[in-house]
């Protein structure tokens, strides 16, 4: 016996259980460790240029 379940009502409930699956994968792909992180060696006077800039 299948259960019929209108369009509307489908779309909501897809939503209420697809978003928060989305975002549990959104936040686990994320590495925002400071690690991570790399000096950068390119185009150096550029970068003291605009950090010069944007603390003036």
């Amino acid at each position: 016996m299948l259960i019929q379940i209108p369009r509307k009502n489908l779309a909501i409930l897809l939503g209420i259980i697809l978003t928060p699956i989305a975002l549990w994968a959104l936040i686990k792909s994320q590495d925002n460790s400071l690690t991570q992180w790399q000096e950068s060696t390119a185009f150096p006077e550029l970068i003291e240029q605009a950090i010069q800039d944007a603390t003036s």
